[in-house]
């Protein structure tokens, strides 16, 4: 049994991610051959990467108190009604809210699913949450690749009804788990003191505000990436080779990031990571050669896979077992929700007077803040990566 859920939490994270890259990758595109300008754009995107800041913490404690099974089965169904409806809304208020309605559903599906392998693992799992995360790594690359050659021929607005489509055989193989309870056997009381009392302890405070500012200073490096590619000359083909490479790179990181976290410790690892981090936006800032930009992207495994492993592992050491799936969503909330949003919306501002690149090297300064700020930390808090 233990064999078929690790297969199947696996599949889970394949289908999802491909799922994704079926269109965020290329929604920023869409939304510029709308018309729009790279301020509203980023508007748009900041409004649907913001709403994860609310709504992931919600659904984590609907999720510790109801299982997780349940809140993906809810989350699903509407995220692929959603989704599909997108590609008839054009107004750019319709648009901010009907993104805020999509948000609310499909931003915990991510977290939800890692809270569901973190789970599995601590059963008795023959993998890892990094061996299983990795096929979402899989999922995006192969998703990526194939839209981005689809697109060659064939309208952006395509994305939305094929994705709607992999989506729901995401809703569909979710009946294959079974109805067994997916949540922690101790009780626990959620009321706003208790939560508080978990979460509020000066060290995880620091480290959720460092998870916000890294958000903002790597954000460039998440979807809006597009942009650069599109300002240096690349079409959607590229574009989605990409995106393709970027995820390709993020396997073996996954899969081995938990070795590493044990080998040298948290501290290490995520400084080493923002290290990586700073030297990619400092090339992005002089690369304009697509080709070359494609292959700076093999780095993705560093600035993404091994930070997400290590704030993972780190993060589920500091508070109690009952809490996993509300921490993990504060991972998402901080970090995708408060970080990248406020990334997406500045990059928006700053790419209608500065070209993708300058924008990149004013991220690249930014993170090197944030690395300090983390160095400080580590040194504040040296237990915390025992």
């Amino acid at each position: 049994m233990i064999k078929f859920k690790d297969t199947l939490i696996s599949f889970y994270f394949f289908i999802f991610y491909l799922s994704m890259s079926a269109w965020l990758p290329f929604y920023n595109l869409y939304l510029k051959d709308l018309g729009y300008s790279g301020t509203q754009v980023g508007i748009i995107a900041g409004i649907f990467q913001a709403a994860s800041f609310f709504v992931i913490p919600i659904w984590g404690m609907f999720s510790d108190r109801n299982g997780v099974r349940r809140s993906l089965f809810v989350a699903l169904t509407m995220s692929t009604l959603l989704i599909f409806g997108t590609q008839y809304i054009q107004p750019f208020f319709v648009i901010l809210g009907y993104m805020l309605v999509l948000a609310f559903f499909h931003h915990p599906i991510g977290s939800l699913l890692d809270s569901l392998s973190i789970h599995h693992t601590h059963q008795g799992s023959n993998l890892s949450f990094g061996a299983m995360r990795v096929w979402g790594s899989v999922g995006w690359a192969l998703g990526s690749m194939i839209m981005g050659r689809y697109l060659i021929a064939h309208k952006l607005l395509h994305i939305f009804p094929l994705a709607s489509v992999l989506y729901f055989i995401l809703l569909l193989s979710l009946l294959a788990m079974g109805a067994g309870d997916t949540r922690e056997q101790q009780e626990h009381d959620f009321a706003v003191r208790h939560v508080a009392a978990v979460f509020g302890k000066p060290h995880i405070i620091f480290l959720l505000i460092l998870l916000t500012l890294y958000g903002i200073g790597a954000s460039p490096l998440y979807i809006f990436i597009n942009l650069y590619y599109r300002d240096i000359g690349a079409d959607n083909n590229i574009i989605g080779i990409a995106f393709a490479v970027q995820a390709a790179s993020e396997i073996p990181f996954f899969f081995y990031g938990r070795r590493m976290v044990e080998r040298i410790g948290t501290a290490r690892m995520l400084t080493g990571v923002l290290v990586v981090a700073m030297l990619r936006l400092l090339l992005y800032g002089f690369i304009s050669n697509p080709v070359i930009a494609v292959i700076v992207g093999v780095a993705q495994g560093a600035t993404l896979s091994l930070f997400w492993v290590g704030i993972v592992e780190m993060l589920h050491k500091l508070i109690p077992p009952a809490w996993r799936s509300t921490g993990q969503s504060l991972i998402w909330a901080f970090h995708l929700g408060a970080g990248v949003t406020l990334g997406n919306i500045a990059i928006g501002r700053l790419s209608d007077f500065f070209p993708m690149q300058r924008v990149m090297l004013f991220a690249a300064g930014f993170t090197f803040f944030v690395f300090v700020l983390f160095i400080i930390y580590f040194k504040r808090y040296a237990t915390v990566d025992k």
